[in-house]
């Protein structure tokens, strides 16, 4: 007698994948390969939970673990994930991490990212203060010119030589007369048309006499006024200098 043969593909034992997936530990709110696991799988464990398991077995473990892409994002159970031409590319690389460092490294994404938020929030509000600003001293060209380049300056807040040298414009425009330092509550003169300096220089000076200390000009006292918002634009000029 013949002995029989299999003639048909559904004899063959199913096909085995096999793929490395890496054990990630959180480092600097960065997720880092500490080791690599290979796993071996069906067709019939290309899901999410059955994945899950396979690198649990491998690692030996009970703790639960959550499976992610590269950059931290779970993988979710889908119509996508339910295949093994997923599973199968070891350029897609997937990360295990246990639950308590997932929850960890969730926590301080969202963290950082309600810091971003804050900060725009901020900037636009310096912003604001920039265009009024320009608005209110558009007859005062020296003025208007340096508010120009600060505001091209918070918008990108880059350190290129062109911008680190309009900084250093913008930085003695805003010079005070008297301490020779960055102005706070920065006051204007109305007999030149000129920022001075900061409010307790120009409020010292005044004990001593009563010209303008840029154009001599009497009756200072009478000349001199704060100008309201532009602590707050300052005071980012003075972050975007020291970065």
């Amino acid at each position: 007698d013949m002995q029989d043969f299999p003639t048909s593909r559904s004899n063959f034992p199913p096909r085995q994948f096999q793929r490395s997936v890496h054990i990630a530990e959180i480092v600097n709110d960065k997720l880092t390969a500490a080791r690599t696991v290979v796993i071996r799988f069906l067709e019939s464990d290309a899901t999410v939970e059955r994945m899950t398991v396979k690198v649990k077995e491998a690692l030996g473990c009970v703790e639960e673990i959550t499976l992610t892409d590269s950059q931290g994002n779970e993988i979710v159970d889908s119509e996508g994930t339910r295949s093994s031409s997923y599973w199968k590319q070891n350029s897609r690389k997937i990360y295990a991490i246990f639950e308590d460092d997932f929850v960890e490294f969730q926590n301080g994404r969202r963290q950082k990212t309600r810091r971003r938020s804050e900060e725009t929030g901020i900037l636009q509000e310096v912003l604001g203060k920039i265009d009024q600003l320009k608005q209110a001293t558009e007859t005062l060209q020296n003025a208007t010119e340096a508010i120009n380049l600060l505001s091209d300056l918070a918008k990108v807040k880059s350190t290129t030589a062109r911008q680190a040298e309009q900084l250093h414009l913008v930085m003695d425009a805003f010079c005070c007369h008297v301490c020779k330092s960055l102005m706070s509550k920065p006051m204007f003169s109305t007999c030149c048309q000129s920022l001075l300096g900061c409010q307790m220089c120009v409020e010292h000076w005044l004990l001593n006499t009563n010209y303008c200390l840029k154009c001599r000009a009497e009756d200072f006292e009478f000349k001199v006024h704060e100008v309201k918002g532009l602590s707050a634009v300052l005071a980012f000029l003075k972050e975007v200098h020291t970065e």
